[in-house]
């Protein structure tokens, strides 16, 4: 029961924060013709969980192993390939099944009511890009080597 309600809750923030950005690139669209806010969401989707998912990686390599994250070929094509995945996946969850116009639907109302949708829209951002600002953080750290191994 608790985990029915924690993985709906969960759902429901990940379904806002995909209508964020859809309204944001709708809105876009208006100045910029012919570009389609679907595909343009889920690529932003795709850039925002390989941040989270290099930004984990990276803490694993630094504090369990006690190394710096070193980039080969072979990692480059597996970062590739994991966009790549990444896309395909968000793809088929909100663009081929039609479930963007469902959630633009859902939150239409509660948007164009919304006093606080500028901050809403700051704040879905904001998660989006923080693995990449850690990420510059600790490189500029580890540069200077205020990091100590």
């Amino acid at each position: 029961m608790i985990k029915r309600k924690l993985l709906n809750m969960i759902n429901r923030y990940i379904e806002y924060l995909f209508f964020n950005f859809y309204n944001w690139y709708l809105k876009m669209g208006l100045y910029r013709p012919k570009i389609s806010p679907g595909p343009q969401t889920v690529l932003l989707f795709v850039m925002g969980s390989m941040g989270w998912l290099i930004f984990f990686y990276a803490m694993y390599e630094h504090v369990i192993l006690r190394q710096n994250v070193k980039l080969n070929n072979v990692g480059r094509v597996v970062v590739v390939v994991m966009v790549l995945i990444f896309f395909f996946i968000y793809n088929k969850l909100f663009i081929d099944n039609d479930k963007y116009l469902e959630i633009y639907r859902k939150y239409k109302d509660f948007s164009e009511s919304n006093l606080k949708k500028k901050r809403d829209l700051f704040l879905s951002f904001t998660i989006i890009f923080i693995p990449y600002l850690f990420g510059m953080t600790y490189t500029i750290l580890n540069f200077l080597h205020v990091i100590p191994w």
